[in-house]
């Protein structure tokens, strides 16, 4: 794939749940930021409490690993900042 080509990939889970994944549109931490915010909204669609725990728990390691990538990268660009 060439630098700067954007890629938009959809994918239904069991949950019903669109995941869309743009690698070239938003840092790693802004993508695993997204990932607990749509892991937060499928808890909140679960009709048991064992499947809104498991969105939680999910939820709360994608914000961990946003926090971890910042803390590696602090400076990363933004995909509308990258060079291409």
């Amino acid at each position: 794939m060439e630098p700067g080509t954007h890629v938009k990939a959809e994918q239904r889970v069991q949950t019903g749940v669109r995941v869309v994944i743009m690698p070239d549109r938003e840092s790693r931490a802004e993508r695993y930021r997204r990932l607990a915010q749509e892991c937060l909204k499928a808890a909140q669609a679960m009709s048991t409490q064992e499947g809104r725990t498991t969105c939680l728990e999910i939820a709360r390691s994608w914000q961990r690993l946003a926090e971890q990538q910042e803390a590696a990268a602090p400076h990363q660009p933004t995909g509308d900042n990258k060079k291409q």
